[in-house]
C-alpha cells in the first residue's frame, strides 16, 4: 500500500544560483567553492529561523517555514551574507500556499508558484507572493510592490513584492523576467516602515511617487556612474549582477523586435555597456555572447581614404553623432540595426546615409567622396553599387547590374522652385513638353493637352494654386496637384529627369520601411515643409514616404505611369506600395515628384525605365465558388465556445463627441483576453447602431492601439451617431506577435492567422449581445483595406451583421486554400453591401480584382452599390464620408437624437 499524502500549509522558499552552469563550464572548482557557501549560509540561517530544508536541486534549494515572517528575515539575513566574499549570486522566491509530499515526491501549487517567483528574480533580492506581503502585518520590514504577474502554469495572477533592506538588491519592474507575464506596468508601493513614522495619505502619496519617479530615473545611471569607483571586487559583483541582466533585457528587445530592421538605441545602450563590463570581465563567455547579439564587425572606407566617420542610431534626432574613426575601418564593431552615418572629409562634399548593421547584408562599404563644389546645390551624388547584398534584398540586382552614379533631388520638388518653371514660360513653351500626349487612347495636340493643365482659376499651374500661384505660407512644400506630363516638363526644363520607380525604391530604404513610415508625413491632413528632422531615406534623401506620391517614368499596365511612396493622406503601409499607377493626366491634389540626373547619358534608355507589368494570376470569371454543400462543411472551421465571455470594462473616459470605453473579454482561443473599444456617440437615444470596424495592415505594424489608435478612419461615424467597436485583433497592435510566422507554408500561415480574425469578429458580437444600449438588429461591418479585402468571410458566416462597408477592398492576386478564400465566400453574402474603390488601385486592380468582386456577391442587385473614384488605393475622405452614411441611413434609418427642453 502507498504511502498516504501529506499535505500542510507553509511559507515556501525556493532559491538558484544564477549562472551556475556557465561557472561550472568555466571553473569547475569555482562553482565547487560557491555551491558549497550557499549550502553552508542556507543551512546556518534555517537552523536560526526554523526552515526545514525539504531538497537540494544541484545549484537550488527547496525549504519551508511555519512563518511567513521568519522565512522573509531568514531570506533577508541570507542575501546580507551571501554579498560577502566569495559572492554568491542567488535569487529567492518566497510563497504562502499548500506543499504535497508523497513518499519521494514533493509537489503542490504553492512550490510551483514559490519556483515561478524565484525565476523572476535577480540575484541579491528577496521577491515575496502578495500571500507572503500580507502576513508580515506590523514587522519593520519594508516592501515594494513590483505588479501582476500572469505565472506559467498558474491560473490566477500573482502580485509580486520586492524586500527593500539595506544591503539587498532592489530590483526595476523590467527587471523581472522569467516564465511569468506582468499585467500591469505601474507600481503600487506599500511601505512597512517604523512604528514611529507617521505620514499624512497625501504626503505619503507625494513622497513615494516622487520616490519611485527618482529610483526609475537615476538608478541606473547611478548604478552604471559608481561602479567605475568600486573596488575590483564590488565591480564584478555589480558587472554579473547588475550589467549582464540588463544586457540581456536590451538583446532580449532586439531579437524581439517586430521585423528585421525593428532595431533602435537599444542596440547602442547594450553596445556601450558590453564596453564597460569588458574592462572588468573581459574573458566572460556570456559577455561575448552577448555582444554578438547586440554589435557586428564591418568594414567602412572612404575614397580617398582619412575620412572621419561618424555614426548615432537611426531616427533618433536628438542623439548626437560619435566619432567612429578615421577610413578605412576595417572589421571594427557597430551596435547592430539601422544606423545614421556622415563622412567628412576636408574639401570634399560630406556624405549622409544610413545602413542596416546585420547578418543579412554585407558587412562592407565604401564611399565615393565628391570634390566640394561638384554636387549642385540641394542633390546628392548616389553610387548604387555599395552593398550589392542589399540588391538582392530589394530584388534589384536584375536590374541594376552595373549602375551608373546619378544626382538625386534631397528633397521633392517644391512649390518655390516650380514657380519658376511657371514663370518662365513652361506652360507656354511646347520644347519642354516632350512626350507624346496619350488621351483615351489617342494621341492629342500640345494645344488641346494645355487645356488640362490648369489651376482651380483657370491658370495654367498645378491643380492646388490659385491664380498663377502657389497658396500663402506653402513656398517649401512639395508642388501637388500636377500630372505626370507636368513632371515631365519640369524635369526638361531643369535639365534633370524623372527617376524611375526602381531608382525610389533603392533611395527609399525600405528594408526600414516600418521604423521610417511611422515617422514620415502619412495619414495626415496637408503636406509639410521641408525640415531638417524629417525621417532620412538612403543617400541623404528626404520624404521618399509620405508628403505626396512621386511620379516615375515606368509605364504599367494599360498605359499608367508608376506614382509611389505614398502621400501625406495614405495610410502607412502604402508607403511601401511601389506598384501604384495612375492616368499620366491624373493631376491629385497628393501628386507630386522629384527628379534625377544622370552624368553623359541620354535620358530614359535604360532597362530601370523599362515598362513594369504586373501579372494577375487569376481569371475569376473563368472560375466558380464552391458548392453550397461545401461551403456549409467550411462553417465548421469557425466554432469556438461562445459561452465562455467573461467581459469586463476596463475603463470609460468622456471625450467631446463620445464615450469611450475600453473592454475586455475572453479571445476564442480561450487562452487569452482579448480588448477592444467602444465609442457611444453623445446626445443620441439607445440601443445605439453600431458599426464594428476592420482595420487596414498599418494595425499589424503599432505596439500599441492606446497610442495610434486609428480614430481618423471612424470619428465620422461616431459624430453621425453611430456607435462603434474597434476590436485588437490576432495579430495588431499589442496583439501583433500572435501571428503564426513559424509554419513553412504561407497558405497554412494566412488560414491559421486568419482563422483567429474571423472568430474575433464573431466574439466582438458575442460581446455586443451583452449591452442593453446596442440595437443588435443593426449590427454594420465596415472593413478597411484589409479588413475590406477579409471581411466577406465574416459576413458571410455570421447572420449577426446586417449591413457591411468594405473599402479599398478586393480579391487577391494568387491561390490560397479554398477554406478561406474570400471568393468562395462571396456568393453567400445577402445583406446590402458598399463598395468604395480607387479606379487606378494597383493592389486591386478594377478589371481583375474589384468588378469580380461585385459580381460575384450574393447580394440582391438593388441592395449592393460600387462606388469609383480617380484614385489609387485611397479615395477621397468626403466622398468616403458622404457614401458610407448615406448608405447607412438607407438601410438602418437616420439616428434619433435626444430633444432637449
Amino acid at each position: 500500500m502507498s504511502e498516504k499524502k501529506i499535505r500542510r500549509l507553509a511559507a515556501i522558499m525556493f532559491t538558484d544560483i544564477a549562472g551556475y552552469t556557465r561557472l561550472m563550464q568555466e571553473s569547475e572548482a569555482r562553482a565547487a567553492e560557491i555551491r558549497s557557501r550557499h549550502r553552508e549560509v542556507f543551512r546556518y540561517y534555517h537552523d536560526q529561523f526554523n526552515g526545514q530544508i525539504l531538497q537540494y536541486y544541484g545549484d537550488g534549494t527547496l525549504s519551508i517555514f511555519d512563518s511567513c515572517v521568519d522565512a522573509t528575515r531568514c531570506a533577508i539575513l541570507m542575501q546580507k551574507d551571501l554579498q560577502k566574499d566569495p559572492v554568491v549570486p542567488l535569487r529567492i522566491g518566497i510563497h504562502l500556499g499548500d506543499i504535497v509530499k508523497d513518499q519521494e515526491d514533493i509537489y503542490g501549487d504553492g512550490v510551483n508558484i514559490a519556483a515561478r517567483i524565484e525565476s523572476l528574480g535577480v540575484p541579491g533580492a528577496v521577491l515575496l507572493s502578495g500571500e507572503v506581503h500580507k502576513q508580515l502585518g506590523n514587522q519593520e520590514i519594508e516592501t515594494i510592490s513590483m505588479g501582476q504577474f500572469t505565472l506559467k502554469n498558474v491560473a490566477t495572477p500573482v502580485e509580486v513584492f520586492a524586500v527593500r533592506a539595506d544591503g539587498l538588491l532592489l530590483p526595476k519592474g523590467r527587471d523581472l523576467r522569467g516564465k511569468a507575464k506582468r499585467l500591469n506596468s505601474t507600481f503600487s508601493a506599500i511601505v512597512k516602515t517604523d512604528k514611529w513614522i507617521r505620514f499624512s495619505a497625501l504626503g505619503f502619496l507625494i513622497m513615494a511617487l516622487g520616490a519611485t519617479l527618482f529610483w526609475t530615473l537615476t538608478r541606473e545611471q547611478i548604478d552604471s556612474e559608481r561602479s567605475d569607483k568600486l573596488p575590483v571586487e564590488e565591480r564584478i559583483k555589480w558587472a554579473y549582477q547588475t550589467g549582464i541582466p540588463k544586457i540581456e533585457e536590451l538583446t532580449e528587445k532586439l531579437s524581439s523586435a517586430h521585423n528585421i530592421a525593428g532595431i533602435g538605441p537599444e542596440a547602442w545602450e547594450a553596445y556601450a555597456l558590453v564596453k564597460k563590463l569588458e574592462e572588468v570581465i573581459p574573458n566572460d563567455s556570456k559577455l561575448e555572447e552577448l555582444k554578438n547579439k547586440c554589435s557586428l564587425e564591418i568594414t567602412l572606407n572612404s575614397k580617398p581614404v582619412g575620412a572621419k566617420i561618424y555614426a548615432k542610431p537611426y531616427l533618433q534626432p536628438d542623439s548626437a553623432f560619435q566619432l567612429m574613426g578615421v577610413a578605412p575601418l576595417k572589421r571594427s564593431r557597430f551596435p547592430s540595426g539601422n544606423i545614421s552615418i556622415r563622412i567628412e572629409k576636408d574639401g570634399y562634399e560630406t556624405i549622409e546615409d544610413f545602413i542596416y548593421v546585420s547578418h543579412y547584408f554585407d558587412h562592407s562599404w565604401e564611399y565615393v567622396l565628391e570634390k566640394k563644389g561638384t554636387v549642385p546645390s540641394g542633390m546628392s551624388m548616389v553610387r548604387p553599387h555599395i552593398d550589392t547584398s542589399l540588391l538582392d534584398f530589394l530584388r534589384l540586382r536584375r536590374i541594376i547590374e552595373e549602375p551608373d552614379e546619378f544626382l538625386v533631388d534631397n528633397y521633392e520638388v517644391s512649390n518655390q522652385e516650380y514657380k519658376m518653371f511657371v514663370e518662365k514660360g513652361g506652360y507656354q513653351n511646347p520644347q519642354y513638353w516632350k512626350e507624346p500626349f496619350i488621351k483615351g487612347g489617342k494621341e492629342i495636340s500640345w494645344q488641346d493637352a494645355m487645356k488640362f493643365f490648369v489651376d482651380n482659376t483657370g491658370r495654367p499651374g498645378p491643380q492646388t494654386w490659385e491664380a498663377g500661384d502657389y497658396p500663402a505660407g506653402k513656398a517649401n512644400h512639395p508642388v501637388s496637384g500636377v500630372s505626370w506630363y507636368e513632371a515631365c516638363a519640369y524635369a526638361e526644363f531643369a535639365g534633370k529627369q524623372l527617376p524611375s520607380m526602381f531608382h525610389l525604391k533603392y533611395l527609399s530604404g525600405s528594408w526600414a520601411i516600418r521604423e521610417v513610415a511611422l515617422k514620415s508625413n502619412l495619414k495626415s491632413k496637408a503636406t509639410t515643409s521641408r525640415k531638417q528632422n524629417d525621417p532620412q531615406n538612403h543617400w541623404g534623401v528626404y520624404d521618399v514616404f509620405g508628403n505626396v506620391r512621386e511620379w516615375c517614368y515606368n509605364k504599367t499596365n494599360r498605359g499608367l505611369r508608376s506614382i509611389v511612396g505614398g502621400a501625406y493622406d495614405d495610410q502607412e503601409y502604402l508607403a511601401n506600395d511601389f506598384s501604384s499607377a495612375r492616368s499620366s493626366f491624373d493631376r491629385s491634389i497628393s501628386n507630386g515628384f522629384r527628379c534625377i540626373k544622370y552624368q553623359n547619358s541620354e535620358k530614359y534608355d535604360r532597362p530601370l525605365y523599362r515598362d513594369v507589368l504586373r501579372e494577375w494570376n487569376r481569371d475569376y470569371y473563368q472560375e466558380n465558388p464552391v458548392a453550397d454543400e461545401i461551403f456549409d462543411a467550411y462553417l465548421s472551421q469557425f466554432r469556438y465556445d461562445k459561452e465562455n465571455l467573461n467581459p469586463k470594462l476596463i475603463s470609460q473616459k468622456e471625450e467631446k463627441d463620445w464615450t469611450k470605453e475600453k473592454v475586455e473579454f475572453i479571445a476564442p482561443s480561450g487562452k487569452e483576453k482579448m480588448p477592444a473599444y467602444l465609442f457611444l456617440p453623445k446626445n443620441i437615444r439607445p440601443p445605439y447602431q453600431v458599426v464594428l470596424y476592420w482595420p487596414g495592415w498599418a494595425a499589424t505594424w503599432y505596439d500599441s492601439s492606446e497610442d495610434f489608435l486609428e480614430m481618423g478612419q471612424v470619428d465620422f461615424l461616431i459624430k453621425n451617431g453611430r456607435a462603434v467597436m474597434m476590436p485588437i485583433y490576432w495579430g495588431t497592435y499589442e496583439r501583433k506577435d500572435l501571428w503564426n510566422n513559424d509554419c513553412r507554408d504561407w497558405k497554412v500561415c494566412w488560414k491559421n492567422n486568419h482563422l483567429e480574425v474571423i472568430k474575433e469578429v464573431q466574439k466582438s458580437i458575442d460581446y455586443l449581445e451583452t449591452r442593453a444600449d446596442i440595437d443588435l438588429n443593426k449590427i454594420a461591418l465596415y472593413g478597411l483595406s484589409w479588413g475590406a479585402a477579409e471581411a466577406p468571410i465574416a459576413v458571410a458566416i455570421d447572420k449577426r451583421i446586417d449591413l457591411a462597408i468594405l473599402a479599398l477592398g478586393g480579391l487577391r492576386n494568387g491561390k490560397r486554400l479554398d477554406e478561406v478564400d474570400v471568393f468562395n465566400y462571396l456568393p453567400q453574402i445577402k445583406v446590402p453591401t458598399l463598395l468604395i474603390n480607387g479606379r487606378y488601385d494597383f493592389m486591386f486592380p478594377l478589371k481583375e480584382s474589384i468588378r469580380p468582386f461585385f459580381d460575384y456577391l450574393g447580394t440582391p442587385v438593388k441592395d449592393k452599390s460600387l462606388k469609383l473614384y480617380n484614385d489609387g488605393h485611397s479615395v477621397p475622405r468626403n466622398e468616403l464620408i458622404k457614401e458610407s452614411l448615406s448608405f447607412l441611413d438607407k438601410y438602418f434609418g437616420a439616428v434619433e437624437y435626444r430633444s432637449f427642453e
